[in-house]
């Protein structure tokens, strides 16, 4: 087995962000210490969730700079640098310990392994690929497992044939799975862990999902995934759910950057999921249906 990045649930931090749209950096450090000490295994920046598609290399690096220095080296900081080979290398500097690479669209198979390979290659720190669906096959994964520092894949857990295959296919590299809703399927397929939007809410329970599992008590995982399930479903919708959830919970991230709000069907969903596992502070609980 490749050397793991992390084991457990790594926290796809969503981006502190000020009213005018600006990155804010106070608020960042704060919550990469919140994370740290309610439980995160470690953090994935500039990602989905952290709207990484707004974000310039610069701000991408800043975010890793200040979450490095929040964290210490006491847990792996990822980021996300989408494919490209110019963050890739930059990346390591800033004081990222792993890097994301996601494969760009449009691009053949054999295309997509020299691109992600060659960003991979210039990272000179270990890398994630993020699958992002069905778009990598299997014979270009078993390619990209052959690079020394491509230490695993990031990909959904609640597709388990796909999963099996790829374990199979490309043998001692670790498996992540993507997102909440597959994780104790993941786990089951021998993932390491999970890449988790809900950790930015309850980071010691995510963590204990997975931890759960890895010491044997798989009844225990399965509780807590049910448990967590209504929370992880109204979390879908991506960055414009997550820091509505953590406004409603006491730990405001500001807007998203776009401007994008919730339609209202789904905000009222989040508002009863917060309501049910008793995290929706009370000043806002009498606006839920």
């Amino acid at each position: 087995m490749k050397r793991s990045i992390f084991r457990g649930a790594c926290v796809e931090m969503a981006s502190p962000m000020r009213a005018d749209g600006s990155l804010d950096r106070e608020r960042t450090m704060e919550a990469a210490e919140e994370l740290l000490g309610a439980g995160a295994d470690a953090l994935l920046l500039a990602s989905r969730i952290g709207e990484g598609a707004s974000l310039s290399p610069e701000e991408r690096l800043d975010l890793t700079a200040w979450c490095r220095r929040a964290a210490r080296g006491r847990l792996p900081i990822v980021l996300d640098v989408s494919c490209s080979a110019a963050l890739a290398l930059r990346a390591k500097t800033a004081g990222a310990d792993a890097a994301v690479l996601s494969p760009p669209p449009g691009l053949s198979q054999d295309d997509l392994f020299h691109a992600l390979a060659h960003a991979a290659q210039e990272a000179g720190l270990p890398v994630l690929v993020r699958g992002e669906g069905k778009r990598i096959g299997l014979r270009t994964y078993r390619r990209l497992s052959a690079l020394s520092n491509v230490c695993g894949v990031i990909e959904d857990g609640c597709d388990a044939g796909r999963l099996a295959r790829l374990r199979a296919a490309c043998g001692q590299l670790p498996v992540y799975a993507d997102g909440d809703l597959g994780t104790a399927a993941a786990l089951a397929l021998g993932a390491r862990g999970a890449v988790s939007p809900l950790a930015n809410l309850v980071p010691g329970d995510a963590h204990r999902m997975c931890f759960s599992f890895f010491r044997g008590d798989a009844a225990l995982c399965q509780q807590d995934q049910l448990y967590w399930l209504p929370l992880i479903r109204a979390l879908r919708p991506g960055a414009p759910a997550v820091k509505e959830a953590l406004r409603l919970t006491g730990h405001d991230a500001g807007p998203c950057r776009d401007g994008k709000a919730l339609p209202p069907a789904a905000a009222k969903r989040l508002r009863a999921a917060l309501r049910e596992t008793g995290l929706l502070l009370d000043r806002f609980a009498e606006n839920v249906g």
